[in-house]
């Protein structure tokens, strides 16, 4: 896993290429898309570690965002075209602000924006919304932990926020801009964290074009499996027998508790051995989520080519 700092400009996609270019590793993936115009943190999967995929986009995630009241835009940020040019109260105070963010907290249902890459109809909403088709996006439960007025200069404001998978930032801003009347549009975006990943942890694109920076910034996924999930320590022969898809009884795998539905992962020394999930009733067993072949490049070799 490398944890990356997005510059502004270039897509996920775009990042994931370059990566791909610099380690001439062709197996990369991230774990969770961010829009050209935002930066921040990219976790970046590469070859065995593309399996954690699905564990690390489920994460939570925190952002901070700027956004101008009193423009409303086809994106919902400043790459879009302009809809609406409203004036702002330029005596808007803090109470008023948070009296419109009190309803965008907690579990709440998110209209997704009409310039997204989620799919109806086989196509991605954004292809649609180009090509001048009226179509009415999905609405999703979503869940906004954290969302705090950290700045107010009218006619911009800074928000803090932490959220569930699948909140759009952009649409948070748009429909505090409609609580407060103007509207309103994200006009920069910055994620700072991704489950238990920092963007502290970082390192920007420009510092991997120097000889050997991406494998002395590489994360394994064992130790991102020390730092997410209860970890279980196997032996040489439950190594073998896990990787050949067997389950271990519980007596014999040491488990700390059998919480029903409860991830944690299987480790051998440095390695991830796989990562499982206990069954939904409190006697049950556990099943395998996902396997890992290991050694991965991720454990410290600087030959990142696939084996």
């Amino acid at each position: 896993m490398l944890l990356l700092d997005k510059p502004s400009g270039i897509t996920s996609h775009d990042a994931v290429s370059q990566v791909r270019h610099l380690s001439g590793q062709r197996r990369v993936g991230h774990a969770g898309t961010l829009d050209p115009l935002a930066t921040g943190l990219l976790p970046l999967l590469l070859g065995e570690a593309t399996k954690l995929s699905p564990f690390a986009t489920a994460d939570d995630k925190a952002y901070e965002t700027t956004a101008r009241l009193g423009v409303r835009t086809d994106t919902l940020d400043a790459e879009g075209a302009i809809l609406s040019d409203e004036p702002v109260d330029p005596h808007l105070d803090a109470d008023t602000v948070e009296r419109a963010l009190v309803p965008l907290r907690g579990v709440i249902q998110q209209q997704v924006p009409r310039y997204s890459a989620v799919k109806m109809a086989g196509r991605r909403l954004h292809e649609l919304a180009r090509a001048g088709q009226d179509v009415t996006p999905p609405i999703r439960e979503v869940t906004i932990h954290r969302l705090q007025l950290l700045e107010l200069r009218p006619p911009e404001l800074r928000l803090a926020a932490i959220c569930s998978k699948g909140t759009y930032i952009r649409q948070l801003v748009s429909d505090l801009g409609d609580a407060l009347g103007p509207g309103a549009h994200v006009i920069a975006l910055r994620r700072t964290r991704v489950g238990v990943l920092d963007v502290s942890e970082a390192v920007r694109l420009d510092d991997l074009r120097q000889p050997g920076a991406i494998a002395s910034h590489l994360i394994s996924p064992r130790q991102w499996a020390q730092r997410s999930l209860p970890c279980v320590e196997c032996s040489e022969d439950q190594t073998r027998r896990t990787r050949q898809g067997q389950t271990l009884s519980w007596n014999e795998l040491n488990h700390p508790g059998r919480e029903p539905n409860a991830r944690f992962a299987l480790v051998r020394e440095d390695e991830l051995i796989a990562v499982a999930q206990t069954a939904d009733e409190p006697d049950g067993a556990y099943r395998l989520l996902r396997v890992f072949v290991g050694p991965t490049p991720a454990q410290g070799s600087p030959d990142l080519s696939d084996e």
